[in-house]
């Protein structure tokens, strides 16, 4: 929207094309697509996390029952959601639940940018950090592997590589009795650690341990165990299954599908909506040559 040199009219192969132009253009191919059922036409879309755009592409999909939606988003959820998928065998998205009085007394953020979910969220923490409140404010450890605005806010920071992020997680389930979670403490992070199992541990019921999206499957499920052991589940967090119809396949997958679709002819007109993947696919995407 700012870039100054960002395209002022709509072009086809340079040249302006004026708004009737497009949509004159566009129901001609709509038109040539429905009398195949869109056998050649091809979406590639930003994710979503709403219902009504969700709904909008079921009924397109109705209208072009041959046609293929895939979605590409550079920065993504697969890693929340594989890290659900091995925690309870389908990809359920976290959220956060205000409806008890304290709401939490203990919060855990695992190399997290930001606090996560909605604004009610930032105001109710916001509500629970005030220094007048005592023994009731509610304590806030955060472990990192960088510093962020959210650790800033932290009671206790904890230091760690971002290698360090799994085998510190595996070692505090462990140490707070999540069976077969292994792993063990380094020597600079034991003090830190006992401290916090022992504060969340004191806390059951009224804590809540969360990760940021980009750690690893393994972290994400680990912290769902560890948020079950701490009676945190219906209590300070709770799961729903996702908006997004692609939760359940990975960004990366879904361009590579949709990229061997159009090497091999199979993609006659192609849609994209609020994504650039020329700008942002990994390297090791191969190109279309169509």
């Amino acid at each position: 929207m700012y870039d100054p040199d960002r395209s002022q009219v709509n072009t086809y192969i340079s040249e302006s094309r004026s708004w009737p132009d497009v949509l004159s253009n566009l129901r001609e191919v709509a038109k040539a697509e429905k009398a195949n059922g869109g056998a050649g036409l091809r979406v590639l879309s930003g994710a979503t996390s709403s219902p009504s755009f969700v709904a909008q592409m079921q009924e397109f999909l109705k209208v072009y029952p041959q046609a293929k939606w895939y979605q590409w988003e550079a920065v993504n959820r697969d890693n929340v959601y594989a890290g659900a998928q091995m925690a309870f065998g389908s990809r359920w998205r976290r959220f956060t639940i205000f409806q008890r009085r304290r709401w939490c007394s203990r919060w855990m953020e695992i190399s997290v940018v930001g606090l996560p979910g909605v604004p009610q969220v930032h105001e109710r923490f916001a509500r629970r950090r005030r220094p007048e409140l005592k023994e009731e404010m509610l304590r806030f450890y955060a472990v990192e592997s960088a510093p962020t605005n959210t650790s800033a806010k932290a009671d206790h920071r904890l230091h760690v590589k971002a290698s360090e992020v799994e085998p510190f997680v595996r070692a505090l389930a462990g140490a707070l009795g999540v069976a077969q979670a292994g792993g063990e403490f380094k020597a600079g992070q034991k003090k830190f650690a006992a401290a916090l199992a022992k504060d969340l541990q004191a806390h059951k019921g009224e804590v809540l341990v969360v990760v940021g999206d980009s750690q690893t499957p393994v972290t994400h499920a680990l912290v769902h165990a560890i948020n079950a052991s701490l009676g945190s589940v219906g209590k300070t967090v709770s799961y729903t299954e996702p908006v997004d119809p692609f939760a359940a396949t990975g960004n990366l997958d879904q361009l590579r599908q949709l990229t061997a679709e159009m090497n091999s002819g199979k993609v006659g007109t192609l849609l994209v909506l609020n994504t650039n993947p020329v700008y942002d696919a990994p390297v090791d995407v191969a190109s279309s040559t169509h």
